[in-house]
């Protein structure tokens, strides 16, 4: 048995690294360990962490409970453990609607054998259309991880194709994005430091609410003519029409670019 999982998890890693063009060879295998290739699926990983921060002490017997009550759930899902903290799943597409009832058998899990206050955060891929998209589905999970880590969201379940401009922006050159967020956020970050100012914020929930000046006003808590202080005081130090639609455009890339991480 032990050595039938060795084997699963090892095709498992294969198969995200493939660059074979043996296909031939790479079904043959799938269908000697129980994978069904001819399937489509989603890459799925299961992250676990302490409720606190993400830990590297975590008991592995967790993640092989979880991976066979997964497959009691289901026996078409195909699991393989990735490093002390990590499961990969291989869901079959048809799952997708049932993410919910995936997501409640891990909990279960952790909440009658983890100790530890342990938590789950589980990113999915696309769908892979051929074998060779394995690979592309799983760095998508592990992107749908950092993106929601970066952006401090409390959904368990994050879906890479439903993480919006934050799925592309993930995908710009570090160098660029930081550049990006220097053109236009730079100076304000920078005066926002020395005089523990909002402006940032003040310009984010303003681009969020339309540019509608009594609904940013309410949402930050200020008089209407303190925003409009604020605001004035950024097109001074940025140069920047805010009243652009252009120039809120490229806000909005640069703020969520800072979000991101691409800070410097």
């Amino acid at each position: 048995m032990e050595k039938s999982k060795q084997l699963r998890g090892e095709f498992v890693f294969q198969l995200l690294n493939a660059n074979t063009r043996n296909e031939e060879l790479l079904y043959r295998q799938a269908g000697l360990i129980g994978l069904d290739l001819y399937q489509t699926y989603m890459v799925g990983v299961i992250k676990l962490g302490n409720m606190d921060k993400m830990s590297t002490d975590i008991d592995k017997s967790i993640l092989k409970i979880i991976s066979g009550d997964l497959l009691n759930w289901n026996n078409k899902l195909f699991t393989a453990e990735e490093g002390q903290e990590a499961l990969v799943a291989f869901i079959p597409a048809g799952l997708r609607k049932n993410l919910n009832d995936f997501i409640t058998v891990v909990n279960n899990v952790l909440n009658y054998h983890s100790a530890n206050n342990l938590q789950a955060v589980i990113g999915i891929g696309r769908v892979c259309n051929n074998i060779y998209e394995f690979k592309i589905s799983h760095q998508q999970a592990h992107q749908a991880l950092k993106i929601g880590k970066a952006l401090k969201l409390q959904q368990q379940l994050l879906i890479y194709q439903e993480l919006g401009s934050y799925a592309l922006l993930s995908q710009i050159d570090r160098s660029d994005a930081e550049e990006t967020v220097q053109t236009y956020l730079g100076i304000l970050l920078e005066y926002d430091s020395k005089h523990r100012s909002e402006l940032v914020n003040s310009l984010e929930t303003f681009l969020e609410q339309g540019g509608n000046f009594k609904n940013t006003a309410t949402f930050l808590h200020v008089h209407f003519n303190t925003l409009r202080y604020r605001l004035q005081h950024i097109e001074e130090l940025t140069g920047l029409d805010l009243a652009s639609p252009a120039i809120r455009f490229e806000l909005q890339i640069a703020l969520r670019l800072f979000k991101l991480g691409a800070n410097g």
